[in-house]
């Protein structure tokens, strides 16, 4: 999968975006022939995220209905994609205004 990702894409990407590329085409095959590939070759990286989750269907008894595992992988390839980690970033402390004690 990494070759076929160092192959495809054509800009610059960090090192989170490679590895989001690579699961995603590791997972699933289809990098190659994408609407992701051709956002990510248009250097629309804004327009990653809702490409990622357009990925969330599995094939059940011949009909395509969502799965929840493919729900929470794709938002982790998006957490990936925008901070670097499948964790969103935490709120930022703030000072309680009656003891201004750090509060999250």
């Amino acid at each position: 999968a990494e070759a076929e990702v160092i192959r495809l894409v054509k800009v610059p990407i960090s090192q989170n975006q490679f590895d989001v590329l690579v699961d995603f085409e590791f997972n699933t095959g289809a990098l190659a022939k994408s609407t992701l590939l051709k956002v990510v070759n248009a250097g629309q990286f804004g327009k990653v995220p809702d490409q990622l989750m357009r990925w969330t269907k599995t094939r059940i008894n011949g009909v395509m209905v969502e799965s929840d595992g493919l729900k929470k992988r794709c938002s982790d390839r998006v957490a990936m994609w925008n901070y670097g980690t499948t964790l969103a970033p935490a709120e930022p402390a703030t000072r309680c205004s009656f003891c201004r004690c750090m509060t999250i």
